[in-house]
């Protein structure tokens, strides 16, 4: 039995894809290895969200240890400034895992300054170092149509910087096809250190829709439930709505889009669509995807998320037997076309998702036989237990 370090910037009782995949990765390792699991208090989308938990008897229920750091909202709408504090963070959480031994020290992304300090950390412990690379945010902010020429010179520097430390990593593990690709044809990362482990769905999750349960609105309705991030452009629905006053859509989430989807729909008058808080409790999660007709996703146009991105949301919503619409493109979309499960639309173009919703609510039959061919899909082949212990296989057989 060897000592693992799993360092991780997300961790329950936070419910975003990050906080579930490294949540399943350390109960895996847990029943092979000792794990001790280093990550903040539950500080996103909001700390607000968790006050009133227990958190030291939440931790106590799990199979490993847990040591938490601090609090820490990332919000920022300045790149220089959210990279400076995510550094600071992130230094911050490698302190806290200095007096752990570890046999292998594990980071995932975000926060992609997670990555140098593990490395230097391993290093300093003579452990294996493994990279999870969740997405490659070095990326982003030369994307971003709002990056200076400052911004943009100064994420080229931290995407070299990023280079040297993934080719110097043991062990690095993509969260999509896309992601892994880019690592090995761009970045020079050998393919022989490279995996794929996809996001999955909990065994639990796709239990609870074995159960009856459907939608109480009297009129149709357009559900997304998630974060709202810069990426994401969940925004897009106030323009939607507008497009389908006969339909309600109903937003679940909080991050850093929500200030400007509030005053959006204010200043427009839009009556047709509601804004609630995240949702932090998976029985109420569960309530609100039944009582909904269709889900909806949404990732912006910009070549690194079309390259690389496989939202985990589309296989949450898979899992719900439901119909949904996924406006984007690249690699979810040719994920998502073969299986038949989702309506495509153009990404940032109003009138193609509402084409799209059009289409699925005028043929109910044939939404109901997309949202089965979703679920059947993801039951078979993602669900979240068993990829989880491939990964912690790749990690027996390449490094201990």
């Amino acid at each position: 039995m060897s000592s693992i370090l799993v360092i991780s910037q997300f961790f329950p009782p936070e419910t975003g894809a990050g906080a579930r995949r490294i949540h399943a990765l350390a109960e895996s390792l847990a029943n092979h290895h000792k794990v001790v699991v280093i990550t903040l208090r539950p500080s996103y989308p909001s700390p607000q969200l968790f006050e009133e938990i227990d958190l030291e008897r939440f931790d106590e229920g799990f199979e490993f240890k847990i040591k938490r750091a601090f609090g820490f909202q990332p919000y920022s709408r300045t790149l220089i400034r959210r990279g400076l504090r995510e550094i600071f963070m992130s230094f911050r959480l490698i302190l806290c895992a200095s007096s752990s031994p570890a046999d292998v020290v594990l980071v995932t992304t975000p926060s992609m300054f997670l990555g140098p300090f593990g490395w230097l950390l391993a290093k300093v412990k003579r452990s294996r170092f493994v990279w999870d690379v969740r997405d490659l945010t070095w990326r982003y902010g030369r994307e971003s149509v709002d990056a200076s020429y400052f911004q943009v010179k100064i994420t080229a520097m931290i995407e070299v910087w990023m280079r040297f430390i993934l080719r110097r990593a043991d062990f690095v593990v993509g969260a999509t096809p896309g992601v892994s690709q880019l690592l090995i044809a761009e970045h020079g990362i050998p393919a022989s250190k490279v995996a794929t482990i996809s996001n999955g769905v909990s065994k639990k999750f796709f239990d609870e829709f074995n159960k009856k349960g459907g939608s109480t609105h009297t009129r149709p309705s357009v559900l997304y439930l998630g974060l709202l991030g810069n990426n994401h452009g969940i925004g897009i629905l106030v323009d939607v709505a507008l497009i389908l006053p006969d339909i309600d859509f109903i937003i679940v989430g909080d991050g850093l889009e929500k200030q400007i989807i509030e005053s959006r729909i204010e200043n427009l008058g839009v009556e047709n669509l509601s804004l609630q808080g995240y949702c932090t409790n998976e029985n109420e999660m569960v309530a609100i995807y039944q009582d909904s007709d269709i889900l909806f996703n949404h990732t912006k146009d910009r070549p690194v998320l079309n390259d690389t991105v496989l939202p985990f949301k589309n296989f949450e919503y898979m899992a719900t037997g439901k119909p949904f619409v996924y406006a984007g493109k690249g690699l979810a979309v040719d994920f998502l076309a073969p299986i038949g499960c989702a309506e495509i639309a153009e990404p940032e173009n109003p009138e193609s998702i509402a084409a799209a919703i059009r289409r699925l609510l005028d043929n109910p039959e044939r939404a109901l036989a997309m949202g089965k061919k979703g679920r059947d899909f993801v039951v078979n082949k993602y669900v979240r237990e068993d990829l989880m212990e491939s990964y912690v296989a790749e990690i027996d057989n390449r490094l201990l």
